[in-house]
């Protein structure tokens, strides 16, 4: 739903953190600080609601992966990094066969 409208409700989103968080699955938001389609303020209210990390990227807007692939790129590399991580020691975790 939030690809189509770009609104997610709050009661949407706990479940999300819920069920990500029971799966091991780190969530993390990354936003343009020039970004039209979703303003500033909302990437703060999301990351309030599911208690992640949260990552501008400076003089970007909507297409940040575009407009500066280099940092949009590394805050994905350190969130992988990150997850795979904690991925390894969470109980929820299989390892591959």
């Amino acid at each position: 739903s939030a690809i189509c409208r770009h609104f997610v409700s709050e009661e949407r989103l706990l479940h999300m953190k819920k069920t990500l968080g029971e799966r091991g699955v780190p969530i993390q938001i990354v936003c343009g600080t020039e970004d039209l389609l979703v303003r500033l303020v909302n990437s703060y209210r999301l990351r309030k609601i599911l208690e992640c990390p949260l990552v501008t990227i400076a003089d970007c807007g909507h297409m940040m992966h575009i407009q500066d692939a280099y940092e949009f790129n590394k805050a994905l590399e350190a969130h992988f990094e990150k997850a795979h991580t904690s991925n390894t020691t969470h109980p929820g975790h299989r390892a591959a066969l």
